[in-house]
C-alpha cells in the first residue's frame, strides 16, 4: 500500500446534463506516462499599503485550476470527447484515483475541456485534453476525492488473440444489484447476481486493452482486460 497519491492513475470523466448533473462515468485509457498533470494558478493578491510602505491589509482571489493529461490515440480507439478543430462543446467533470486507490484524488465537477491533436515519429498521433476548472453550483472548483472501491476477483484478465465466447467471469463481494460496462465494443460483458462474465471477439491486430467498470453498493471497481496480437 502506498504512503503517496502517485503513479499510474485512474481517470475518469462524464459529460454534464441540463443542470449540469453527473450520471455515468467513464472510465478513461492509461495516459501516456508523465503527463497526468494538475496545474494550479494562484489568485491575483491585492495588497493595501500606508505610507512608508507598510502593509496594512492583504486579500487575494480564488485560485484557478486546470487538469491535463495525454492520451495515445491507439489503432481501434476512438476520441473519448468528440470536439470540433479542438473545442468541445460540452461542459465535462472529472476526477482522479491513484494507483493506491486507498489515497486521497481530487474531482472537478465542472470544467471546460480543450483538446490538441499532435504528431511525432516517436510516439504517433496523441491527444492532448485540459480540463479547465469552472464555479460548480455548490462549494469549491477542486474537490477531494477517494473512491470506494469494490471488492472483486481477479483484478485483472487477459485473453488469447482468438474469440472467447465462454468468457472469464469476475466475482464481487456485495449485498446490492451489480452492474457493469465496458469501454470497448470488441470486450463485452454480462452481469449474473454478483458474478459479471466477459467475453471478447478475435483480434486481427495489435494488442489491445478495455476496462470493465462493476458497481454495486455505492463501490466501483476498475478491471482492466488485455488481449494478445494476432
Amino acid at each position: 500500500m502506498a504512503v503517496l497519491s502517485w503513479g499510474k492513475p485512474l481517470i475518469e470523466i462524464t459529460p454534464l446534463g441540463v443542470n449540469d448533473e453527473i450520471t455515468n462515468w467513464i472510465v478513461l485509457p492509461i495516459p501516456k506516462q508523465d503527463t497526468s498533470q494538475l496545474n494550479t494558478e494562484a489568485g491575483n493578491k491585492t495588497n493595501a499599503t500606508e505610507e512608508g510602505g507598510g502593509l496594512v491589509d492583504t486579500r487575494s482571489d480564488k485560485s484557478n485550476y486546470s487538469f491535463q493529461f495525454q492520451l495515445f490515440a491507439k489503432k481501434g480507439y476512438a476520441k473519448p470527447i468528440a470536439d470540433m478543430d479542438g473545442v468541445v462543446l460540452t461542459n465535462y467533470a472529472v476526477r482522479l484515483t491513484p494507483e493506491d486507490a486507498t489515497a486521497e484524488g481530487f474531482i472537478i465537477e465542472k470544467a471546460s475541456v480543450s483538446v490538441l491533436e499532435t504528431w511525432t515519429a516517436a510516439d504517433g498521433k496523441l491527444w492532448q485534453y485540459t480540463f479547465d476548472g469552472l464555479v460548480p453550483a455548490n462549494g469549491a472548483i477542486l474537490k477531494p476525492y477517494k473512491r470506494e472501491v469494490l471488492a472483486v476477483t481477479p483484478a485483472v484478465l487477459s485473453f488469447g488473440n482468438a474469440e472467447d465466447s465462454t468468457g472469464q467471469a469476475i466475482t464481487a463481494t456485495a449485498t446490492g444489484t451489480l452492474t457493469a460496462t465496458s469501454d470497448q465494443p470488441w470486450a463485452t460483458v454480462t452481469v449474473a447476481g454478483n458474478v459479471a462474465t466477459v467475453t471478447v471477439a478475435a483480434n486481427t491486430g495489435a494488442a489491445r486493452m478495455a476496462n470493465i467498470t462493476l458497481t454495486a453498493d455505492g463501490k466501483t471497481a476498475v478491471v482492466p482486460v488485455t488481449q494478445a496480437a494476432a
